[in-house]
C-alpha cells in the first residue's frame, strides 16, 4: 500500500508538472503574438510618420506638375511609390464624408446638391485603411 501511495503521488506530480509546463508554453505563445503585433504596431506608426513627411513634397510636385506639364511623369512616380508603401490618395468625387474630408469652403451653385464635393484644396491621403491626411474640400450648399 505504501508502494502505491508513493505512485499516486509521483503520478499526481507529474500530473502537476505538466500542467505547469503547459501553462508556460501557452504563455510564451502568447507573449510571442503580442510581441509580434506591437512589433508591427510600431513598424506602421514609424511608417506613417515617415511618409507622412513626405506628404508636403507630393504637394508641391502636384502644384508644380499642373504649372509644368514635364514634371507629371515625377508626380506620377511619387504616386506610385506612396501606393506601394500603401499610402493613397482619399477619393473627393461625390457627396463630402466627415470621415475623410475636410470642409474648408461652401459655394452656391445651381443645379447641385448640398454636399457635393465641388472642388480639392488639398488632396487627403490614406495609410491603409488609417487618415494620415483628410482632403480639404469646397462642397455645395
Amino acid at each position: 500500500m505504501d508502494e502505491h501511495n508513493t505512485t499516486e503521488n509521483l503520478q499526481k506530480q507529474c500530473d502537476e508538472y505538466l500542467a505547469g509546463w503547459k501553462r508556460a508554453k501557452a504563455d510564451l505563445v502568447n507573449l510571442q503574438n503580442e510581441t509580434a503585433h506591437e512589433r508591427g504596431e510600431w513598424v506602421q506608426f514609424a511608417t506613417a510618420r515617415c511618409l507622412d513627411r513626405l506628404l508636403p513634397v507630393a504637394d508641391t510636385l502636384h502644384a508644380a506638375a499642373s504649372h509644368e506639364p514635364s514634371l507629371a511623369d515625377v508626380a506620377r512616380k511619387l504616386d506610385d511609390f506612396l501606393a506601394g508603401e500603401g499610402i493613397t490618395q482619399i477619393e473627393t468625387d461625390g457627396k463630402y464624408d466627415p470621415g475623410l474630408h475636410e470642409v474648408i469652403g461652401r459655394e452656391k451653385r445651381e443645379g447641385t446638391e448640398p454636399g457635393t464635393i465641388l472642388n480639392i484644396a488639398q488632396i487627403g491621403y490614406k495609410l491603409h485603411e488609417k487618415i494620415l491626411r483628410p482632403a480639404k474640400v469646397i462642397v455645395a450648399e
